[in-house]
């Protein structure tokens, strides 16, 4: 296996990719659309958008992996950033570069791969790629290879847009690269518990200084031990991820989506269109399109419980306070049924919560 030389540009590269602020963020769903879109027009199953580190390739959006980074030595992008042109590796087990790869020779058992460079700053240096590979040798024509360099520039276009909230954005500036890992679910690419508490704890603040009104939304995914005794901890991994790539499409860029903890997903979101009502809808909505293979081929389909609380624009409210009213409600949601979304104010009241079908409730088991 030979591993990548460095380019030329290294240390200017290296600071061109860290001056961009995107190394060691949550998943986002501008980038996660690229990626899914890579796979279905390329028909293949592997697509990533990477950024390459100093000692690491680290996948910002990935489709087709259970992989966050890959180490730089055995980064098959490494060496698709040292030209501009895509790099296309029709058979890898033929190539003097990847025969002995270890991700050739063992999972994910790459044959073919190609690669288009990703620049960023001024000087259009190479940060990262986007890449799509498959398990069988293959051989892109040019039209595709040009689709390639289409969904390129487009990636290349969303690296240098900052997207995050305020807060958000205020979050990972105080952190270096080694402590906003800590910020980070392992398994979703999502905030984790600790970090959308903090992005919570701030926006109260800035809801009560500006007058803006936060909503959180409670989402725990129904069923989800069954999920895990009858067909493995493997598949309800693989739930948790599809689970998390769903919810991130009802989502608009500046909401914070974080794993609360187990299967429970914690949604903070800032004066949403239509209320956080309909935020709420439209991630039961998609959460209940998600279908996930299982290990003996059948197929497992998702649904979620979804509880919403509020604070009001201008107004102070404790953090426990609205947690523990958007538990309230998540826990009336689980009671009625399942599948719906209750709000504070509905599980404070007699009122039977409402189904997805717009029927009433009687405190269905």
């Amino acid at each position: 296996m030979l591993s990548a030389p460095l380019p030329p540009d290294e240390a200017e590269r290296l600071y061109a990719l860290r001056s961009l602020d995107l190394l060691d963020t949550p998943r986002e769903e501008r980038f996660e659309r690229i990626t899914r879109l890579a796979v279905r027009l390329f028909g293949l199953p592997i697509a990533t958008v990477s950024l390459i580190d100093g000692d690491r390739e680290w996948l910002k959006s990935v489709q087709g992996l259970a992989l966050r980074e890959i180490a730089r030595e055995h980064s098959l992008a490494a060496h698709a950033i040292l030209d501009n042109e895509p790099m296309i590796v029709s058979d890898a087990q033929a190539d003097p570069r990847f025969g002995d790869h270890p991700l050739v020779l063992g999972e994910p058992r790459f044959r073919f791969y190609a690669a288009c460079p990703l620049h960023a700053g001024r000087r259009r240096h190479r940060v990262g790629t986007l890449s799509v590979a498959g398990r069988i040798a293959h051989r892109l024509a040019e039209a595709d290879a040009q689709a390639l360099r289409d969904l390129a520039a487009i990636a290349e276009a969303e690296i240098g847009r900052s997207l995050a909230s305020e807060v958000q954005s205020q979050l990972l500036r105080e952190r270096d690269t080694a402590r906003r890992q800590a910020l980070l679910d392992a398994l979703t690419g999502l905030w984790n518990r600790k970090a959308i508490l903090d992005l919570l704890a701030r926006e109260l603040v800035r809801c009560e200084r500006e007058g803006i009104g936060v909503s959180v939304v409670l989402v725990d995914l129904d069923h989800f031990k069954a999920i895990n005794d009858n067909h493995g901890h493997l598949t309800g991994d693989e739930a948790l991820r599809a689970a998390s790539a769903a919810m991130l499409q009802a989502l608009r860029p500046y909401d914070a989506l974080g794993r609360y903890g187990g299967e429970e997903f914690l949604i903070v979101t800032t004066d949403p269109e239509g209320g956080p009502v309909a935020v709420a809808e439209r991630i039961r909505a998609r959460l209940a399109e998600v279908r996930v293979a299982t290990g003996s081929g059948g197929v497992v389909a998702l649904s979620g419980s979804v509880g919403v609380a509020r604070c009001p624009a201008g107004e102070r409210r404790e953090l426990d306070d609205l947690l523990r009213a958007a538990d309230r409600a998540l826990y009336a949601a689980k009671h009625a049924g399942r599948d719906r979304v209750v709000t504070e104010d509905a599980a404070n009241s007699d009122e039977a919560p409402v189904q997805p079908d717009g029927s009433s409730t009687d405190n269905a088991a």
